[in-house]
């Protein structure tokens, strides 16, 4: 089950660098802001499954510890 929450963990890199680069396209007039929050909303919902768990492709994923979640 560890080795699921690392791909899903390797996810959000390139969910972040997604990000970025539909960022910079934005600003250099490439993209829309709504492809920049398509690209936001993805990433935020993979992180949100790493903290509280649940379904992601078909594998359960556990909560993060409480102890790796900043308070």
């Amino acid at each position: 089950m560890i080795g699921n929450s690392i791909n899903i963990a390797g996810k959000n890199r390139f969910l972040t660098v997604s990000a970025i680069l539909e960022a910079e396209k934005y600003l250099d007039g490439r993209s829309s802001v709504t492809q920049v929050n398509r690209s936001l909303n993805d990433l935020n919902s993979n992180i949100a499954i790493l903290k509280t768990g649940g379904n992601i492709a078909g594998l359960d994923l556990g909560p993060l510890p409480s102890e790796y979640i900043p308070g």
